[in-house]
């Protein structure tokens, strides 16, 4: 098990008390020479018993995507209202949906 190390990016896995997998957080680059970061995130079933710490780590990790990388940019899906709303309390600036996504956007 485990994560292996993305080119130009990480990865990290976060397990509680029990063992279960609560989540997996990357984060990718648009291109090999730089760019913006692409952040992304699973989820496990362990994530729902634990909001509030991964309410508080996910701050954290969003902290450290930016100083690899910034701005950060990706899509959520629009439908998706309570990822989207997490993404506003992290403090993403999310675009209106245009073609059932909406664009996530964040900088130093």
């Amino acid at each position: 098990g485990g994560c292996r190390q993305a080119a130009g990016g990480g990865c990290q896995r976060a397990t509680q008390g029990d063992g279960d997998v609560a989540a997996i957080v990357g984060l990718g680059l648009s291109s090999f020479v730089g760019g913006h970061g692409v952040p992304w995130l699973l989820t496990g079933p362990a994530c729902e018993r634990h909001k509030r710490s991964f309410m508080l780590e996910s701050r954290r990790q969003v902290a450290r995507m930016l100083e690899t990388a910034s701005p950060l940019i990706n899509y959520v899906h629009a439908d998706y209202g309570r990822a989207i709303r997490w993404l506003g309390w992290l403090g993403f600036d999310i675009a209106e949906p245009n073609g059932g996504f909406r664009r996530i956007y964040k900088e130093n």
